[in-house]
């Protein structure tokens, strides 16, 4: 037997008993794109189902999935640091066509399989300041005058939420259960994107937080999926779950020398190996590199 067989068989004997054999990662890596003042992050994962929760599910079921994302950055010259974070919960309502398949969402459309993002970054906004507010004209201001006063400021204003000239790291931590249709989910615990108008105004200001013109972690789920930042009342018991994973991830970057390009690796707890997968269809990659996997130990 060649080299290359027995590495192929040990390869699929490794995800045979992974916990995580059931997991694909989209665009076969996690994809990463740089200009020369800000950097972005894409990670997902697709899921097919396990023969245990396949076997238990019947004919339908939830993935009920919890998705906290922390991140912190700091000057590297100064002692300027800013944190912050989102907490959110996701419902994928989990039914099977004719050929037994997951049906997925249309904003994913891979039979049989679900679509789960981790992380969907944009550099610009992780120093949290808002969105840009363009300057009013003045009295008496002429036309170029007003333009060249807007045109400096918007250039302050990239050069204060670029994240060159810092460091920094962001931590995703997902738990995913899966559960059974006998699961008595509430549709009042969790909403769509097209309803948060119709809410109260302290919830529709609640979530304009999270809105991507000032918020660094893109909406992508939040725009295909009924979610809630508000823990579903089911949660803390994990009783009546056919299955729990959890999945962790660390992005680390540092733009301390500014004659360079930003220096990023990500970083996940050893043993947690997904199989390279597709693209999402009509998707193509959503960067212009990939970034190795740094397998280390986490706390």
């Amino acid at each position: 037997m060649s080299q290359r067989s027995v590495l192929t068989m040990l390869v699929g004997l490794f995800f045979s008993y992974s916990i995580f054999a059931d997991y694909e990662m989209v665009n076969g890596a996690p994809q990463f794109s740089a200009t020369e003042d800000q950097f972005s992050f894409y990670l997902s994962l697709w899921k097919n189902l396990s023969l245990k929760e396949r076997s238990e599910l019947g004919g339908s079921g939830h993935l009920i999935s919890q998705r906290n994302i922390q991140w912190k950055i700091s000057e590297c010259e100064t002692t300027k640091t800013y944190s912050d974070q989102e907490n959110f919960w996701y419902w994928d309502a989990i039914h099977f066509d004719n050929n037994n398949e997951i049906i997925p969402i249309p904003e994913a459309n891979r039979p049989g399989y679900l679509y789960l993002n981790l992380a969907t970054l944009s550099s610009s906004r992780l120093w949290g300041l808002g969105r840009y507010v363009s300057p009013k004209k003045n009295e008496n201001e002429s036309k170029e005058e007003f333009q060249i006063r807007k045109d400096a400021a918007k250039l302050e204003w990239e050069k204060h939420i670029s994240p060159k000239g810092s460091y920094g790291e962001l931590i995703v931590e997902a738990i995913h259960r899966v559960y059974p249709s006998t699961l008595n989910i509430s549709s009042k615990e969790f909403y769509n994107l097209q309803e948060y108008l119709p809410l109260t105004s302290t919830h529709y200001k609640v979530m304009n937080k999270y809105n991507p013109y000032q918020w660094p972690i893109y909406y992508d789920e939040r725009a295909h999926k009924p979610h809630t930042i508000t823990e579903p009342s089911f949660w803390n018991s994990k009783l009546g779950s056919i299955s729990e994973k959890t999945i962790k991830a660390k992005l680390v970057f540092n733009w301390c020398d500014r004659t360079q390009g930003v220096k990023v690796k990500l970083q996940v707890p050893k043993g947690q190996v997904f199989l390279p997968g597709p693209n999402r269809p009509g998707r193509t990659d959503s960067g212009d590199s990939t970034l190795q996997i740094d397998e280390v130990e986490f706390p």
